[in-house]
């Protein structure tokens, strides 16, 4: 379903999508510990297109201090960026990197 996210690569736009659920991811280098997720759901552009079924993306401080919970509603800025799925460098997908200016949706 990334596939439609893949014709945004490299810009930066404005995105909604449903919170899922939190969760953690390992760190590099792995003594710094883990970093904080989020887990969005039906992502949308601004024009209503669903680009992409489910993302994780990181969860900075604005998320905490929004106080979003899951089922929640939100809009946010980020940037359309990829990445290599695993040690096969063919296996590249798309992903939404330093999401922003985050905003329940009511």
């Amino acid at each position: 379903m990334r596939n439609e996210l893949a014709k945004y690569y490299g810009q930066r736009m404005v995105f909604t999508a449903t919170v899922g659920r939190f969760g953690n991811k390992p760190s590099f280098p792995s003594w710094r510990g883990s970093v904080p997720t989020v887990l969005l759901k039906q992502i949308q552009n601004t024009e209503g297109i669903e680009v992409a079924d489910h993302l994780w993306v990181e969860r900075g401080l604005q998320w905490e201090k929004l106080n979003i919970k899951a089922g929640d509603r939100v809009r946010f800025n980020a940037r359309v960026s990829g990445y290599n799925k695993g040690p096969d460098e063919n296996e590249f997908d798309y992903r939404l990197s330093y999401p922003t200016a985050i905003t329940k949706v009511l």
